[in-house]
């Protein structure tokens, strides 16, 4: 896409892809208008201070977080994930491991905690050391007592019936 300018730029890319937030950064406030028609978030005028990015994170950060009834999971400090990527979660002595689809990350959150901010709809204590997202399920085995999220990932059963 040479040539051409950040409003036509965006405009392309809304194209393809419609789910992402933009924010220009420019010395030409007489765009500000026009880059509004590419759903922009936002628009910084060069120079920028560190407290108008901060306001910017700040919507940014809220706007995300409860956007689309999303609900992020604080499992440590600087690391939030979506709850609907969680597939099933386990406490083993005293770290909690949350699975999902790529990668397990590692907290110590206790599951009561943690299931305190997950969606009661969406999530289901199955067993004393698991919590599972029934939306993930894709089959469970009673003669291998076992939840299964994918082809590789799977839990024990515990009182689901």
């Amino acid at each position: 896409m040479v040539g051409k300018n950040g409003v036509e730029f965006a405009t392309e890319l809304r194209k393809f892809n419609k789910n992402f937030y933009l924010v220009f950064l420019t010395a030409h406030f007489e765009y500000s208008l026009l880059s509004f028609k590419c759903k922009t978030f936002d628009y910084l005028l060069k120079p920028i201070t560190a407290s108008s990015l901060l306001s910017i994170f700040k919507r940014f950060q809220e706007e995300l977080f409860t956007s689309n009834n999303r609900v992020f999971i604080n499992i440590k400090r600087g690391l939030s994930i979506r709850a609907e990527d969680i597939l099933f979660i386990e406490r083993k002595q005293n770290k909690t491991y949350i699975h999902t689809k790529n990668c397990t990350y590692e907290s110590y959150i206790s599951l009561n905690n943690i299931s305190k901010l997950l969606p009661k709809d969406m999530f289901l204590r199955n067993h004393r050391s698991y919590i599972v997202n029934t939306d993930a399920i894709t089959k469970i085995s009673k003669i291998d007592c076992k939840i299964f999220f994918d082809t590789t990932l799977s839990c024990p059963m515990g009182n689901i019936n």
